[in-house]
């Protein structure tokens, strides 16, 4: 009589053991669920994929000497750029989002005036006939809204030049001279700027 109701307990435990067992699984995918839904949440979000003006670069390397130029490249929309959505005569970041960064391996010389070698945010204050472009030490910055004067590297003035053609997004390009010198241009919409730069002996 004892042997047959020990057996019926034993397999009542069994039962119970299994089900439990099946249990730890469904947890287990639960959480996993959980992680690949953050996961995908946090690549929807990536501000790289939903900027209006995405990030780009102008690079030139010249024997021992590399230029460079960080920025985010707004497009016009149909909006009217010069004088309106970017003011006459107040400083702006010279692009869109961070500040430009423009970089020189080396120290140049830009309007008679040298830079020394390093990083710099690029500024520029705008104006119908001439610009004023500036160079200044807080490079990791954004936008221009803690930009400080006290911190400028260099200013030189450059004059607008109507360009070609329209340029929907705002670009820069470096243009190659000879061994020691090189152009930083500037476009968008119908404007171009052209800086020469001449590395420093």
């Amino acid at each position: 009589m004892k042997s047959p109701y020990l057996i019926l307990l034993a397999s009542a435990f069994i039962l119970i053991a299994v089900a439990c067992k099946k249990e730890e699984p469904s947890k287990e995918r639960a959480g996993t669920s959980q992680e690949l839904d953050a996961a995908k949440d946090s690549t929807a979000g990536d501000p790289s994929q939903e900027r209006l003006s995405p990030p780009d670069t102008a690079v030139l390397e010249k024997d021992d000497w590399s230029l460079r130029i960080s920025y985010s490249a707004p497009s016009v929309r149909g909006r009217k750029i010069w004088g309106d959505l970017v003011p006459y005569e107040k400083v702006w970041r010279t692009g869109a989002n961070e500040a430009t960064v423009f970089y020189s391996s080396k120290a140049i010389v830009m309007a008679g005036d040298t830079l020394p070698a390093g990083s710099y945010s690029l500024f520029s204050i705008p104006g119908e006939s001439e610009w004023t472009l500036i160079f200044n030490n807080e490079w990791n910055q954004w936008g221009a809204y803690e930009y400080d004067e006290e911190k400028d590297a260099l200013r030189i003035k450059v004059t607008p030049e109507k360009s070609d053609s329209m340029n929907e997004v705002l670009r820069f390009e470096l243009s190659e001279g000879d061994s020691s010198t090189a152009v930083m241009h500037f476009y968008w919409e119908q404007l171009h700027l052209a800086v020469p730069l001449t590395k420093a002996e």
